[in-house]
């Protein structure tokens, strides 16, 4: 359970850091909003792959956000 909670704050973490939306990600991931949402408030736990797939998608956006500045 405690990986579960670390897992889902990090991921929504690194969303709303990042200014973005379910429709955002799901846009350019392919993780539907549904399956997001769900693992973000801790109620589903996310496989594997796609918990590397979207932190992959976050830190490859933050990296070039920060590119820009």
């Amino acid at each position: 359970a405690e990986i579960l909670e670390i897992c889902s704050n990090r991921l929504t973490t690194y969303r709303k850091m990042l200014n973005l939306t379910l429709s955002q990600v799901y846009e350019n991931t392919g993780v539907s909003s549904s399956t997001i949402c769900n693992i973000e408030k801790g109620t589903r736990a996310p496989r594997l792959v796609t918990y590397v797939k979207l932190m992959t998608y976050y830190r490859r956006l933050e990296d070039a956000r920060k590119a820009k500045v």
